[in-house]
């Protein structure tokens, strides 16, 4: 059997397959092992085969389509239900609303406790929050969007199902908010960030938001290969206290001494998403495997990036 036979091959089993396959199943199925593995790298590389799971020795695999559809169905699955969670204790008044909140606690008591990211996601990034709703249309997350499209080639929020980096949204009043579920209620609430908040206000919001993030780092350790956050002053500080907390190594970006764009194209940044977000680039570039990483830095040269302090 050559390679090419072999690729076709393992096409074929994983799209009959009615549930995840580990590699030593494929023997069954008549494919030889040292064809095999080429094969399926290759097609793990293309994400069309996915991993699941914490098991990173023999992870189940499973075919990219048929697992992107389950995806959806689970997001809706899970809407629902925290709808539901939330909906128990009733809503407040926008202008009222806090991390204290009952809908807020509900949330994130939701999200620690019943909420599961899917199984295909290897890194965790976590966001801080931004003045716009959903979270995803706002400048800031624009360019943290771009950073992970450039290094996965898919966009993490249009191309949830697709992408392999998860992006939890660090919301002043709400806690942690998974993409997916950013147009839910409370966290469709537009509201000021913790920079806005007054000393005192954030002296007493720090420590609870930060149990709320470490709560998710906790509970959801087992999915993630890495974790990286990107959060400017007090952000930052909170998600440095969150892993501290939840005992959990995260980067926490931006760096001032580290890699930044210096011009895209024609223009030249000036706010600090848009000088360094390639931070977020180059850490999940780490994190690819070898043919990733090679057309990762082929999309960046698309862009037309200069950076400082790294030569993509």
């Amino acid at each position: 059997m050559t390679d090419s036979e072999a690729r076709q091959r393992i096409v074929q089993v994983f799209l009959s397959a009615r549930a995840p396959l580990r590699r030593s199943d494929l023997g069954a199925a008549g494919v030889v092992a040292r064809h095999s593995e080429a094969a399926i790298e290759a097609l793990m590389d293309e994400r069309l085969i996915l991993a699941l799971g914490p098991d990173r020795s023999d992870p189940p695999l499973v075919w990219a389509a048929r697992w992107q559809a389950d995806v959806e169905r689970r997001t809706a699955a899970a809407r629902a239900e925290l709808a539901y969670a939330v909906s128990a204790v009733g809503e407040v008044p926008d202008s009222e609303l806090d991390i204290e909140s009952p809908p807020s606690r509900a949330f994130c008591e939701f999200i620690a406790t019943r909420y599961r990211p899917p199984e295909d996601k290897r890194l965790l990034c976590l966001l801080q929050c931004s003045v716009r709703r959903p979270f995803s249309s706002s400048p800031s997350h624009a360019s943290i969007r771009r950073a992970i499209r450039a290094a996965t080639g898919f966009e993490p929020a249009a191309e949830f199902a697709q992408c392999p980096v998860h992006v939890v949204v660090v919301a002043s009043k709400v806690g942690p908010v998974p993409y997916e579920l950013q147009g839910c209620y409370p966290a469709n609430v537009g509201a000021e960030g913790v920079k806005h908040f007054d000393a005192d206000r954030y002296e007493r919001v720090r420590p609870i938001l930060a149990s709320s993030v470490a709560d998710y780092l906790v509970a959801h350790a087992s999915v993630y290969d890495q974790a990286v956050g990107f959060g400017d002053g007090r952000y930052g500080e909170v998600m440095r206290d969150a892993a501290f907390l939840a005992g959990r190594e995260l980067v926490v970006l931006p760096d001032e001494l580290g890699e930044r764009v210096v011009r895209m194209g024609r223009t030249h940044p000036r706010q600090y998403w848009q000088r360094y977000w390639v931070q977020v680039f180059t850490t999940i570039l780490e994190w690819l495997r070898p043919a990733e990483r090679s057309r990762a830095k082929e999309r960046l040269r698309a862009l037309d990036v200069q950076c400082g302090g790294w030569e993509p």
